[in-house]
């Protein structure tokens, strides 16, 4: 019984480890299951360190394999910030896709829930 739970207390702080600390969650979705967690370099390796913590759906959403290159040993400065606001630009496009699922959901939500927040009369 205690072994298992030493192995979680020791997988958990091999994630914590691999994810850079505790508490981690996917910036788009929400996801905590640090399992299902990476970081995403927002401006591709070589071209800078600004980490984002995403979900595996959610990384592969925004990672392109044709253009994960390696950088050049050392980027134009101009080079590295295009990239930046490229990955910059692709995060804000998932959050932005994932606010309108979100924003649908409850559209729907609303025509089953009562009132204040749905359609529904109180029912007596």
């Amino acid at each position: 019984m205690n072994e298992d739970k030493y192995r979680k207390a020791i997988e958990d702080a091999r994630q914590a480890l691999r994810l850079g600390g505790y508490d981690k969650q996917c910036k788009v979705c929400g996801e905590r299951d640090p399992r299902c967690l990476s970081e995403h370099h927002l401006q591709r390796r070589g071209y800078g360190d600004t980490l984002v913590t995403l979900c595996l759906n959610d990384h592969a959403r925004v990672t392109d394999p044709k253009d994960n290159v390696k950088a050049p040993d050392d980027p134009a400065l101009l080079d590295k910030i295009g990239h930046w606001l490229i990955g910059f630009a692709e995060f804000i496009l998932l959050w932005a896709l994932q606010a309108i699922e979100f924003g649908k959901a409850l559209i729907e939500a609303a025509k089953v829930c009562p009132r204040p927040y749905g359609y529904l009369s109180e029912v007596a």
